[in-house]
């Protein structure tokens, strides 16, 4: 492995998935001669070593690509369904192209891609956009020397800027909008298990109902993937034999969606049988029946501080974390 207080190079790469320096910079380059299991095993060595194209060495052959990569967990169909991610980078590419960025998007699902554009250099920073608990990807491109920015918690906060929403006070709001219905006995659908966001909001809400004197038992959380198909699954299960329900806490919109389309067919009152809280406080709430209540943040303004953070680094300057607080959106659903 290479030393930390210098560059990974492509003698690096060579050296560790055991090519030659011209393999490893025709996979670099995405040139498709080359063998597949051999360009599996230098996209492989190109991870292990966080090698990426040195962005002053671009510089040199012409300059800045002006191009802001933005990494998601989500796949492209869940990202253009879900209005939440529309609105924050409604404000965040409208930021970066005041000043001639463009953003490109990135998508785990497909790892050799975002290898590939890793490797290259193509991009002059890379904003994180779904950060999971267990991410090397953030570690990675400082390694490299790429400006790296989270929206969420970073891993390496006094290196890495990021802009957040609170998301723990979020799952608190929650709780207390249907605490104040009188709810004592709610269910919660997760998001994803493998998102930290996810995990933030449920255990805020925890928290919240423990603190009124609330129990909130582990057979009572149901993940729903964060889609509408996810939320009516869980919400079916939750209210599934005997089980006592009258207050839902989805970590989405898309998910209280679900969750009012399962309701509805099990033929439970909204929100006199059970009370339902989202999270988004989106435009998708006033299309359910009845309109959803959530909890939401500015999210155009988000997007645009994670525009100003990525200028900023890219500028060198100082770290820093913005932190956003949420709002109850009140609606009909609680």
């Amino acid at each position: 492995m290479p030393r930390a207080d210098r560059p990974v190079t492509l003698e690096d790469v060579a050296r560790a998935c055991g090519y030659s320096r011209a393999t490893v910079s025709r996979v670099v380059n995405g040139q498709s001669s080359v063998d597949p299991t051999i360009a599996a095993a230098v996209r492989d060595a190109i991870r292990r070593t966080g090698y990426s194209a040195n962005a002053a060495a671009r510089t040199l052959a012409g300059g800045s690509a002006r191009i802001v990569g933005l990494v998601f967990a989500e796949s492209f169909r869940e990202l253009f369904q879900n209005p939440y991610w529309g609105e924050i980078v409604e404000g965040l590419s409208a930021t970066l192209g005041e000043h001639g960025y463009r953003e490109t998007f990135l998508v785990r699902d497909r790892r050799a891609d975002l290898d590939t554009a890793l490797a290259q250099g193509s991009m002059d920073a890379v904003i994180i956009m779904s950060p999971m608990p267990d991410d090397r990807l953030e570690t990675r491109l400082l390694r490299g020397g790429t400006p790296v920015i989270v929206f969420g918690q970073p891993r390496h906060p006094r290196r890495t800027p990021s802009a957040d929403i609170d998301e723990e006070a979020t799952g608190a709001l929650a709780a207390a909008t249907l605490l104040e219905r009188g709810c004592r006995y709610p269910v919660i659908i997760a998001g994803r298990a493998d998102m930290q966001v996810s995990a933030r909001r449920v255990q805020g809400f925890i928290d919240a109902c423990t603190r009124a004197g609330v129990r909130v038992e582990a057979s009572r959380v149901a993940d729903g993937d964060f889609t509408l198909a996810g939320g009516a699954r869980a919400a079916a299960h939750l209210m599934a034999g005997r089980r006592r329900v009258d207050g839902v806490f989805a970590c989405s919109d898309r998910m209280a969606l679900g969750a009012l389309q399962a309701l509805h067919a099990l033929g439970r009152d909204v929100p006199q049988d059970v009370a339902v809280v989202g999270v988004d406080g989106t435009a998708l709430g006033e299309q359910a029946q009845p309109r959803l209540t959530s909890v939401g943040a500015d999210l155009p303004g988000l997007g645009a501080t994670l525009g100003t953070l990525t200028l900023e680094a890219l500028t060198g300057a100082p770290v820093r974390h913005a932190v956003l607080t949420p709002h109850v959106v009140r609606r009909q659903s609680a």
